[in-house]
């Protein structure tokens, strides 16, 4: 029983401190989903633009897509690593899984 009220204490407690956290404690980890209000991948000039300077970097491009309104690249170098890379509108890297 004492254990019981402890954990309720426990739990009470983080629900207060919640709301308190700073912004940069949300998650940003695997599973983060990126989002783009601006949706650039509706842009064919930032699509030709970000195919040009992932070429110019040896990086080959297996797939370019407009996911969750960010420009989704999935690329191979030739060393053979793969990189999944979200792109805002300005072509910043927003997210990237190696």
């Amino acid at each position: 029983m004492k254990s019981m009220t402890k954990l309720g204490l426990i739990l009470a407690s983080l629900l207060i401190a919640a709301p308190a956290m700073p912004a940069s404690a949300a998650p940003t980890g695997t599973g983060a989903v990126p989002y783009c209000s601006s949706h650039p991948g509706a842009d064919h000039n930032l699509r030709q633009d970000l195919e040009l300077r992932l070429l110019v970097k040896k990086q080959y491009i297996i797939a370019l897509d407009d996911w969750n309104g960010c420009l989704k690249a999935i690329t191979v170098d030739s060393a053979g690593k793969t990189t999944i890379a979200y792109y805002d509108e300005n072509l910043s890297v927003i997210r990237q899984d190696s």
